[in-house]
């Protein structure tokens, strides 16, 4: 039905999941279905900071781990003393440390039952695509904005007249961001392009996405409450790296650059 719909120039887009590497849920890491279909373009996500005036702070693949300010667990053999001063203000610590414990993030990896498809030929490193012993199908093939913590700020009306705003995010945020850019792509184009891919890929080596790199460090910003938020969380198995990776795919549009290269 996927293949259908792009020789019809109906183009399908899914997010790639929000538990990261899945290696949590399944035991062992795996991208997410339909998402890995060879016939749709998979939608990963990224935590995006912005400055005071809009600028851009920094950009990473959104996986985020979380610690908390608590105290510590106290031994059950302590004096009552030791255990009054265990619970005093100063003694509390960060649990778990540094990076914390993974929460959410984009998902990704490389598929074990779909082939590579052509379009990936040549730009996906060989290291993630042979992970099954052959090449295969990786995820995602791009990304946008996703982490709920960096997300979008929306308002909404209930039907008793009351207002209220709320932070969204996930690669269900991401997923429809990036079909709203490619609908803008094809009214610049004046045509549709139906299955994507090939044409994102081959726009990809003249500019069209702007690569998503890891940072020096994971990025941690403290949050009120007691909680320090980790971004480009470094435990799983998918990582943000240098040109295509298995969190970001090919990268985030890169503005005007992207309308004139995908055609």
């Amino acid at each position: 039905m996927a293949t259908q719909a792009g020789v019809q120039g109906v183009g399908l887009f899914f997010s790639s999941g929000d538990s990261g590497d899945e290696a949590a849920n399944l035991g062992f890491p795996s991208p997410d279905f339909p998402a890995s279909l060879p016939s749709v373009t998979a939608v990963g996500g990224t935590s995006l900071a912005l400055g005071q005036t809009g600028q851009a702070l920094w950009e990473v693949g959104w996986e985020t781990g979380v610690s908390r300010l608590e105290a510590p667990a106290v031994d059950a053999g302590a004096d009552a003393a030791d255990d009054a001063g265990a619970t005093d203000g100063g003694a509390l610590v960060w649990t778990p440390g540094a990076p914390g414990s993974f929460v959410f993030g984009a998902g990704g990896g490389t598929s074990s039952v779909y082939e590579q498809p052509a379009y990936q030929v040549g730009i996906v490193p060989t290291a993630l695509a042979n992970l099954p012993g052959a090449p295969a199908r990786v995820v995602p093939d791009v990304a946008m904005l996703a982490d709920p913590m960096t997300g979008f700020l929306i308002g909404q009306t209930s039907r008793a007249g009351s207002y209220g705003e709320s932070v969204i995010g996930g690669t269900s945020l991401a997923c429809p961001l990036f079909t709203a850019t490619v609908a803008l792509a094809q009214q610049n184009a004046g045509r549709s392009f139906g299955f994507a891919n090939p044409l994102l890929y081959q726009a990809s080596v003249q500019g069209a996405f702007r690569d998503i790199q890891p940072g020096a460090s994971p990025q941690a910003v403290a949050v009120p409450g007691g909680v320090v938020t980790t971004f480009g969380y470094p435990n799983l198995a998918i990582q943000t790296a240098v040109g295509y990776d298995n969190v970001t795919g090919l990268g985030v549009p890169n503005g005007a650059t992207f309308l004139e290269s995908v055609r």
